[in-house]
């Protein structure tokens, strides 16, 4: 009887080892790569902003709006996905979705957005051409400028690190 005993703790004590290792290992969800579009919109402080700058860095690219509860809830998240992607390259940049330059100005006076630069997309038109269906979005977008991940709706260290590792890059938050 003791040998069963500790039989089924060793086995208990791998299975649960296994699982938790699987869990930390796991593999970002597959899309099809496309080439990031190209744009070029104002920051808060109303300078243009352009993809171009970013050249040759890879891009975190999130899609969010003022009104958007989900998406306020991901800002320090996406703050500690900027700094700690300043080692290795990685910048982020917040692109409100479909409110004026005035309003996102006073909002980001009032609710400091750390490390990332906030963009203004008052048109929409550059959330339509990445076929955003909903807010919060975000794009991890390698160096070589191809959108290798993207996530529709809140992000989570998960799926935050998932992103890293579609982007092949060693940090994680």
């Amino acid at each position: 009887m003791n040998i069963k005993l500790k039989f089924c703790v060793v086995l208990f004590a791998l299975v649960s080892f296994a699982a938790c290792t699987e869990h930390e290992m796991k593999a970002p969800p597959k899309m099809k790569p496309f080439k990031a579009i190209p744009f070029t919109l104002q920051d808060v402080s109303g300078k243009k902003i352009s993809f171009g700058d970013y050249a040759g860095k890879s891009v975190v690219l999130n899609f969010w709006a003022t009104w958007c509860a989900p998406c306020m809830q991901e800002m320090p998240l996406l703050d500690r996905l900027g700094r700690v992607g300043k080692k290795v390259g990685l910048e982020v940049i917040v692109v409100n979705y479909k409110e004026t330059l005035d309003t996102v100005k006073k909002f980001t006076e009032k609710n400091d957005h750390g490390s990332a630069t906030v963009l203004v997309d008052e048109s929409g038109k550059l959330a339509d051409q990445y076929q955003v269906m909903g807010l919060p979005a975000t794009f991890f977008i390698n160096s070589e400028g191809m959108a290798v991940y993207s996530y529709l709706g809140e992000l989570t260290n998960e799926i935050a690190n998932n992103g890293l590792r579609a982007l092949e890059l060693n940090e994680r938050i």
